[in-house]
């Protein structure tokens, strides 16, 4: 099984470099602080999550970690409504919908499908911030 995750985060790595280089061609990567306010909410997330995975048995996600999800779902929507109102090129919604990232955060259901998302997400930081704007 360890296996399998990793050689799942190691796809989800290859995808984001692809996603940001792809962004970068079309013109709608997002700037570096734009990425990093979403990313900040998941590092919150991951810190109770820390918590949370240690006093919960099973797979599933708790019920708690679900609902921080669908708040961090809230908070890229606002990110891309602002954008629109700022930009009318709407980067920052082009990106997400491209990287799929609300549909992403509807299909966690397991702690392994969390801690591969924020991977993911990790991943898409790293390599926006090295193909990307500053």
């Amino acid at each position: 099984m360890e296996n399998a995750t990793q050689n799942k985060i190691t796809e989800y790595v290859k995808e984001a470099e692809r996603q940001i280089k792809a962004g970068k061609g079309e013109n709608i990567l997002p700037t570096t602080t734009q990425l990093r306010k979403i990313f900040a909410h998941i590092n919150k997330i991951q810190n109770k999550a820390e918590f949370v995975f240690r006093n919960t048995e099973g797979e599933g996600l708790p019920t708690e970690i679900a609902n921080e999800l669908q708040y961090l779902k809230i908070q890229a929507v606002y990110q891309m409504a602002r954008d629109r109102d700022r930009d009318r090129d709407q980067k920052v919604k082009k990106f997400f919908e491209k990287i799929g990232l609300t549909d992403r955060i509807d299909n966690i259901k397991t702690k392994t499908e969390f801690h591969e998302f924020c991977k993911y997400m990790e991943a898409i930081i790293a390599y926006q911030r090295y193909y990307g704007k500053k």
